[in-house]
Protein backbone atom coordinates (compact mmCIF):
# COMPACT_ATOMS: atom_id res chain seq x y z
CA UNK A 1 0.00 0.00 0.00
CA UNK A 2 1.28 3.12 -0.89
CA UNK A 3 1.86 5.55 1.47
CA UNK A 4 1.37 9.48 1.73
CA UNK A 5 3.74 11.31 3.70
CA UNK A 6 2.93 15.40 4.28
CA UNK A 7 6.30 15.89 4.50
CA UNK A 8 7.55 14.71 1.37
CA UNK A 9 4.18 16.58 -0.80
CA UNK A 10 5.30 20.06 1.19
CA UNK A 11 8.78 19.18 0.79
CA UNK A 12 8.69 18.47 -3.54
CA UNK A 13 6.69 22.32 -3.72
CA UNK A 14 9.30 23.78 -1.51
CA UNK A 15 12.14 22.78 -3.86
CA UNK A 16 9.80 24.62 -6.63
CA UNK A 17 9.40 28.30 -5.34
CA UNK A 18 11.49 30.54 -3.71
CA UNK A 19 8.56 32.66 -2.84
CA UNK A 20 6.32 30.59 -0.59
CA UNK A 21 7.85 29.48 2.77
CA UNK A 22 7.21 26.35 5.07
CA UNK A 23 5.02 28.27 6.75
CA UNK A 24 2.78 29.09 4.14
CA UNK A 25 2.31 25.23 3.25
CA UNK A 26 1.39 24.97 6.88
CA UNK A 27 -1.33 26.91 6.64
CA UNK A 28 -3.09 25.98 3.23
CA UNK A 29 -2.67 21.95 5.42
CA UNK A 30 -4.36 23.57 8.76
CA UNK A 31 -7.14 25.56 6.43
CA UNK A 32 -7.65 22.13 4.65
CA UNK A 33 -7.03 19.34 7.53
CA UNK A 34 -9.22 21.34 10.03
CA UNK A 35 -6.15 21.00 12.31
CA UNK A 36 -4.17 23.19 14.92
CA UNK A 37 -0.75 24.55 12.73
CA UNK A 38 1.23 24.07 15.75
CA UNK A 39 -0.36 20.35 15.84
CA UNK A 40 0.59 20.10 12.16
CA UNK A 41 4.15 21.33 12.53
CA UNK A 42 5.21 19.24 15.28
CA UNK A 43 3.60 16.39 13.84
CA UNK A 44 4.92 16.93 9.78
CA UNK A 45 7.05 14.33 10.07
CA UNK A 46 5.05 11.48 11.33
CA UNK A 47 1.68 12.79 9.34
CA UNK A 48 0.43 10.48 6.88
CA UNK A 49 -2.61 11.08 4.11
CA UNK A 50 -5.22 8.92 2.74
CA UNK A 51 -5.46 9.32 -1.05
CA UNK A 52 -7.70 11.68 -1.38
CA UNK A 53 -6.82 13.97 1.29
CA UNK A 54 -2.95 13.76 -0.99
CA UNK A 55 -4.33 14.82 -4.07
CA UNK A 56 -6.45 17.21 -3.36
CA UNK A 57 -3.66 18.99 -1.00
CA UNK A 58 -1.35 18.49 -4.02
CA UNK A 59 -3.58 20.40 -6.01
CA UNK A 60 -3.94 23.11 -4.12
CA UNK A 61 0.02 23.33 -3.76
CA UNK A 62 0.05 22.91 -7.84
CA UNK A 63 -2.32 26.11 -8.02
CA UNK A 64 -0.12 27.84 -5.51
CA UNK A 65 3.20 27.72 -7.17
CA UNK A 66 2.18 26.62 -10.43
CA UNK A 67 -0.84 28.55 -11.54
CA UNK A 68 0.02 31.55 -10.00
CA UNK A 69 -3.63 31.94 -7.70
CA UNK A 70 -3.02 33.89 -4.68
CA UNK A 71 -2.49 32.19 -1.80
CA UNK A 72 -5.20 33.82 0.33
CA UNK A 73 -7.63 32.21 -2.06
CA UNK A 74 -6.46 29.09 -1.61
CA UNK A 75 -6.71 29.33 2.06
CA UNK A 76 -9.99 31.30 1.52
CA UNK A 77 -9.00 34.21 3.75
CA UNK A 78 -7.43 37.27 4.46
CA UNK A 79 -6.90 38.89 7.56
CA UNK A 80 -7.15 42.75 7.66
CA UNK A 81 -7.38 45.74 10.25
CA UNK A 82 -9.07 43.95 12.75
CA UNK A 83 -10.96 41.47 11.31
CA UNK A 84 -10.71 38.57 9.04
CA UNK A 85 -12.63 38.27 5.64
CA UNK A 86 -13.29 35.53 3.48
CA UNK A 87 -11.68 35.87 -0.30
CA UNK A 88 -12.03 34.43 -3.44
CA UNK A 89 -11.61 34.94 -6.76
CA UNK A 90 -14.39 37.32 -7.21
CA UNK A 91 -12.84 40.11 -4.64
CA UNK A 92 -9.77 42.10 -4.50
CA UNK A 93 -7.58 40.65 -1.73
CA UNK A 94 -7.62 43.62 1.08
CA UNK A 95 -3.83 44.96 1.48
CA UNK A 96 -2.73 46.55 4.42
CA UNK A 97 -2.19 49.84 2.77
CA UNK A 98 -5.62 50.16 2.76
CA UNK A 99 -6.04 49.82 6.63
CA UNK A 100 -4.67 53.85 6.16
CA UNK A 101 -7.88 54.64 4.43
CA UNK A 102 -10.10 52.76 7.64
CA UNK A 103 -7.76 54.52 10.24
CA UNK A 104 -8.39 57.72 8.36
CA UNK A 105 -11.97 56.90 8.14
CA UNK A 106 -12.45 56.35 11.94
CA UNK A 107 -10.75 59.06 13.15
CA UNK A 108 -13.44 61.63 10.63
CA UNK A 109 -16.50 59.44 11.95
CA UNK A 110 -14.93 60.26 15.75
CA UNK A 111 -14.20 63.68 14.90
CA UNK A 112 -17.37 64.81 13.19
CA UNK A 113 -19.89 62.71 14.74
CA UNK A 114 -20.65 61.22 10.93
CA UNK A 115 -23.27 58.54 10.62
CA UNK A 116 -23.97 57.15 7.54
CA UNK A 117 -21.30 55.85 5.19
CA UNK A 118 -21.48 54.72 1.56
CA UNK A 119 -18.64 52.67 0.62
CA UNK A 120 -18.20 52.12 -3.13
CA UNK A 121 -16.77 49.43 -4.99
CA UNK A 122 -16.99 47.37 -1.77
CA UNK A 123 -15.46 44.85 -2.89
CA UNK A 124 -15.18 41.58 -0.07
CA UNK A 125 -16.73 44.60 1.66
CA UNK A 126 -13.66 45.14 3.96
CA UNK A 127 -13.30 49.22 4.30
CA UNK A 128 -16.93 49.13 5.28
CA UNK A 129 -17.13 46.29 7.66
CA UNK A 130 -13.67 47.18 9.21
CA UNK A 131 -14.97 50.95 9.74
CA UNK A 132 -18.40 49.59 11.37
CA UNK A 133 -16.66 46.94 13.48
CA UNK A 134 -14.70 50.20 14.93
CA UNK A 135 -16.35 53.15 14.79
CA UNK A 136 -19.38 54.58 15.89
CA UNK A 137 -20.77 54.59 12.40
CA UNK A 138 -24.42 54.40 12.22
CA UNK A 139 -24.90 53.06 9.03
CA UNK A 140 -22.52 51.66 6.35
CA UNK A 141 -24.39 50.96 2.69
CA UNK A 142 -21.98 49.13 0.53
CA UNK A 143 -22.21 48.61 -3.32
CA UNK A 144 -20.40 46.76 -6.24
CA UNK A 145 -21.69 45.98 -9.57
CA UNK A 146 -20.15 42.16 -9.52
CA UNK A 147 -23.02 40.32 -8.09
CA UNK A 148 -20.54 37.61 -6.98
CA UNK A 149 -18.68 40.11 -4.88
CA UNK A 150 -21.89 41.29 -3.31
CA UNK A 151 -22.26 37.67 -2.54
CA UNK A 152 -18.78 37.53 -0.29
CA UNK A 153 -19.48 41.00 0.99
CA UNK A 154 -22.46 39.36 2.89
CA UNK A 155 -21.09 36.55 3.77
CA UNK A 156 -18.25 38.80 5.91
CA UNK A 157 -20.87 41.16 7.21
CA UNK A 158 -22.41 37.93 8.90
CA UNK A 159 -19.31 36.71 9.52
CA UNK A 160 -17.80 39.77 11.63
CA UNK A 161 -21.37 40.45 12.92
CA UNK A 162 -22.44 43.71 11.54
CA UNK A 163 -25.78 43.13 9.93
CA UNK A 164 -27.70 45.79 11.82
CA UNK A 165 -25.29 48.19 10.40
CA UNK A 166 -23.94 47.09 7.33
CA UNK A 167 -26.02 46.49 4.16
CA UNK A 168 -24.99 45.83 0.28
CA UNK A 169 -26.78 46.93 -2.59
CA UNK A 170 -25.81 46.36 -6.12
CA UNK A 171 -25.04 49.27 -8.15
CA UNK A 172 -22.67 50.82 -11.03
CA UNK A 173 -21.50 53.21 -9.09
CA UNK A 174 -24.59 56.01 -7.72
CA UNK A 175 -26.82 54.46 -10.45
CA UNK A 176 -28.85 52.03 -8.11
CA UNK A 177 -28.36 54.72 -4.98
CA UNK A 178 -32.08 56.45 -4.74
CA UNK A 179 -33.51 58.83 -1.84
CA UNK A 180 -30.47 58.44 0.51
CA UNK A 181 -27.75 61.03 1.92
CA UNK A 182 -24.48 60.34 3.22
CA UNK A 183 -21.97 62.50 5.54
CA UNK A 184 -19.05 60.14 4.57
CA UNK A 185 -17.97 58.02 1.14
CA UNK A 186 -15.11 55.98 0.90
CA UNK A 187 -13.58 54.30 -1.90
CA UNK A 188 -11.04 51.84 -2.62
CA UNK A 189 -12.13 52.19 -6.85
CA UNK A 190 -9.76 50.45 -9.96
CA UNK A 191 -6.90 52.40 -10.34
CA UNK A 192 -4.51 50.66 -12.18
CA UNK A 193 -3.82 51.66 -16.09
CA UNK A 194 -5.31 49.46 -18.41
CA UNK A 195 -1.77 49.23 -20.48
CA UNK A 196 -0.44 48.61 -16.83
CA UNK A 197 -2.35 45.46 -16.04
CA UNK A 198 0.16 42.80 -18.34
CA UNK A 199 3.06 44.40 -16.17
CA UNK A 200 0.88 42.97 -12.43
CA UNK A 201 2.55 40.03 -10.94
CA UNK A 202 1.13 37.09 -12.23
CA UNK A 203 -0.91 36.43 -8.65
CA UNK A 204 -2.52 40.31 -8.94
CA UNK A 205 -3.40 38.96 -12.78
CA UNK A 206 -5.65 36.20 -10.87
CA UNK A 207 -7.53 38.93 -9.07
CA UNK A 208 -10.73 40.63 -10.92
CA UNK A 209 -9.82 42.73 -13.47
CA UNK A 210 -12.92 44.66 -12.86
CA UNK A 211 -11.41 45.26 -9.32
CA UNK A 212 -8.10 46.44 -11.16
CA UNK A 213 -9.06 48.25 -14.28
CA UNK A 214 -8.99 51.66 -13.77
CA UNK A 215 -9.58 52.98 -17.94
CA UNK A 216 -6.39 54.44 -19.85
CA UNK A 217 -5.14 56.86 -17.31
CA UNK A 218 -6.15 54.95 -14.68
CA UNK A 219 -8.32 58.05 -13.24
CA UNK A 220 -11.67 56.74 -14.93
CA UNK A 221 -13.52 55.94 -11.48
CA UNK A 222 -11.92 59.16 -10.08
CA UNK A 223 -14.03 61.43 -12.47
CA UNK A 224 -17.21 59.58 -12.31
CA UNK A 225 -17.37 59.58 -8.28
CA UNK A 226 -16.19 63.18 -7.95
CA UNK A 227 -18.56 64.43 -11.16
CA UNK A 228 -21.58 62.48 -9.51
CA UNK A 229 -21.27 62.23 -5.97
CA UNK A 230 -23.33 65.36 -5.03
CA UNK A 231 -26.49 63.28 -5.88
CA UNK A 232 -26.14 61.06 -2.65
CA UNK A 233 -24.07 63.43 -0.38
CA UNK A 234 -25.10 66.04 2.58
CA UNK A 235 -23.25 69.37 2.84
CA UNK A 236 -19.95 68.91 3.83
CA UNK A 237 -20.13 65.38 3.50
CA UNK A 238 -16.52 64.16 3.38
CA UNK A 239 -14.87 61.33 0.69
CA UNK A 240 -11.86 59.68 1.77
CA UNK A 241 -10.42 57.79 -1.08
CA UNK A 242 -7.46 55.22 -2.00
CA UNK A 243 -4.94 56.23 -4.97
CA UNK A 244 -2.52 54.81 -7.02
CA UNK A 245 1.50 55.99 -5.67
CA UNK A 246 1.47 58.14 -8.30
CA UNK A 247 -1.73 59.55 -8.78
CA UNK A 248 -1.52 62.48 -6.34
CA UNK A 249 -1.06 65.40 -8.63
CA UNK A 250 -3.04 64.23 -11.05
CA UNK A 251 -6.32 63.64 -8.82
CA UNK A 252 -5.81 66.91 -7.30
CA UNK A 253 -5.80 68.40 -11.04
CA UNK A 254 -9.11 66.21 -10.97
CA UNK A 255 -10.44 67.88 -8.25
CA UNK A 256 -9.71 71.55 -9.60
CA UNK A 257 -11.96 71.11 -12.22
CA UNK A 258 -15.55 70.10 -10.10
CA UNK A 259 -16.10 73.38 -7.99
CA UNK A 260 -18.09 71.72 -5.46
CA UNK A 261 -15.51 69.57 -4.60
CA UNK A 262 -12.44 70.56 -1.93
CA UNK A 263 -9.24 68.45 -1.75
CA UNK A 264 -7.88 68.61 2.05
CA UNK A 265 -5.34 66.26 2.62
CA UNK A 266 -3.15 63.39 0.88
CA UNK A 267 -1.71 60.48 3.47
CA UNK A 268 1.23 57.90 2.87
CA UNK A 269 1.07 53.89 3.51
CA UNK A 270 3.62 52.24 5.47
CA UNK A 271 5.76 52.17 2.77
CA UNK A 272 5.86 56.25 2.64
CA UNK A 273 4.15 56.19 -0.83
CA UNK A 274 0.92 58.42 -1.39
CA UNK A 275 -2.00 56.27 -0.53
CA UNK A 276 -5.09 57.88 0.46
CA UNK A 277 -6.67 61.33 -0.30
CA UNK A 278 -9.23 63.43 1.91
CA UNK A 279 -12.18 65.79 0.27
CA UNK A 280 -15.40 67.24 1.02
CA UNK A 281 -17.95 68.52 -0.97
CA UNK A 282 -20.02 71.43 -0.83
CA UNK A 283 -23.72 72.19 -2.16
CA UNK A 284 -23.38 74.97 -4.26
Amino acid sequence: MTEYKLKDLISKYLKLTDKYSLNDFINICSNYLNKDKNYILTSIDVLILDEKQFNELENLFYKLVKMNIPYQYIIGYKDFYNERYIVNNSVLIPREDTEVLVDVAIKYIQKFKLKNMLDLCTGSGCIGISVAKNSNIENVLMTDISDSALEVAKQNIKQNGVEDRCFTLKSDLFSNIKDKKFDLLVSNPPYIKTDDILNLTADVRNEPDIALDGGEDGLKFYRLILSYCKAVLDDNAYLIMEIGYDQKDDFIDLVKSVNCIEYIDTLKDFSNNDRVVICRFHQI
